[in-house]
């Protein structure tokens, strides 16, 4: 791919390494270069949408916010390549080290989300991809599951089952209006610390699959989640937000999107259970999931969101 459309970069190229462990929707490889390191990611042949996607987020959002990894264009002058029947994007490498969840990490992060919530509203940037809400049908599966009414395999059964409560718990709050407004905006949905890089005081967002149209509830929330979980496990179950952040300029921030902690809350909780239910959908469909293997992590993020959000609104 370097040789056939990257010929500066081939002429200066040192190694190639695999980059990453899951691989799932595509595989990622470390270029290393007398210039510089980038970052190829090959995807199949089958998923040309996603390309166009990866395609439309560089070009909408990477001229109006520098903290996200850009498409190198090939000498072909598009955004991608194709070799072998597969899609390759070339991205400069940004960041030296991941989120680790350290004292004024998230402060750097809410900075950085804050500048890029400006400028998406500013610019009115728009995504022609709409982050999926929650299915009616499958919330009937996994409801008609409980009631004994759907059989799945024992071992998702197994795991299902001690945790009928909470999960119904949540079932029964969902309300899709909340997240299908007509003010949605370009978000990142997926920001845990794997997808935030940091580097010399600066922090940058990773995975440019997950910028799609959604809520700033969903977006905000599962990121808050996961970063603050990051935390409490460094710090222990006494850490305090002010620990982390200047709260007057995060009251401030809230008040401004007319967002809370509890809202926050409300979509972190929405974004797992809409994970588990795909995950569960899957199963019943194919009797697998490629995505069993998190099953168990999702159901004890419903557990550890209540612990963590419950616990910096009472002890701020």
């Amino acid at each position: 791919v370097l040789q056939q459309d990257y010929k500066d970069i081939f002429e200066n190229f040192i190694g190639i390494e695999k980059s990453g462990s899951l691989n799932i929707n595509s595989s990622n490889f470390l270029v290393k270069t007398l210039k510089g390191n980038f970052i190829l990611k090959k995807i199949s042949s089958n998923q040309s949408k996603k390309v166009k996607s990866l395609c439309e987020v560089d070009t909408k959002l990477s001229p109006v916010f520098n903290r996200i990894p850009k498409i190198v264009t090939g000498e072909n002058s598009n955004k991608f390549s194709e070799l072998n029947g597969n899609f390759y994007l070339l991205y400069e490498k940004i960041g030296s080290s991941h989120y680790s969840g350290e004292k004024k990490e998230f402060d750097m992060f809410l900075d950085t989300f804050m500048n890029y919530q400006k400028v998406v509203k500013d610019k009115k940037i728009r995504l022609s991809t709409d982050h999926q809400i929650i299915c009616a049908e499958s919330l009937l599966k996994l409801t008609k599951f409980y009631e004994g009414n759907q059989e799945i395999k024992s071992e998702i059964k197994e795991i299902l089952e001690p945790h009928k409560n909470i999960i119904l718990s949540n079932i029964s709050s969902i309300n899709n209006l909340l997240f299908t407004s007509p003010n949605l905006n370009a978000y990142h949905i997926d920001l845990h610390p794997h997808n935030l890089s940091i580097s010399e005081g600066e922090l940058f967002f990773l995975d440019l699959d997950s910028f799609q149209m959604t809520s700033l509830d969903r977006s905000l929330g599962f990121a808050f989640y996961k970063l603050l979980r990051q935390s409490f496990s460094l710090y222990g179950k006494d850490l305090k937000l002010s620990d982390l952040i200047n709260l007057d300029k995060l009251e401030k921030f809230f008040k401004l999107e007319n967002i809370n902690l509890m809202s926050l809350k409300v979509g972190a909780s929405y974004e797992i259970l809409r994970r588990i239910l795909i995950i569960f959908e899957e199963i019943i469909q194919n009797n697998e999931s490629r995505w069993e293997f998190v099953l168990p992590s999702h159901i004890r993020g419903l557990y550890e969101i209540d612990t963590i959000f419950d616990n910096l609104d009472n002890g701020r």
